[in-house]
């Protein structure tokens, strides 16, 4: 009977020890997934981010005098 209990007892260690790793890859999976989409979010901002040179002038663009 202890034989039996012993048995069912390392039958669920086993199978416990087995999603432990599968639990932490998931979540490494989830956060390089949220990382890599935080990352292109942010990327994608800044590319509608433009400069453009500030010019003082006493004649408009395009005019000739």
């Amino acid at each position: 009977m202890i034989q039996l209990q012993r048995r069912e007892a390392l039958a669920i260690q086993q199978r416990r020890n087995r999603w432990i790793p599968a639990g932490v890859a998931a979540g490494i999976i989830v956060i390089l997934a949220g990382g890599g989409f935080w990352f292109q979010q942010n990327q994608r901002l800044l590319s509608r981010v433009s400069a453009q040179q500030e010019r003082i002038t006493l004649v408009q663009d395009g005019e000739n005098r």
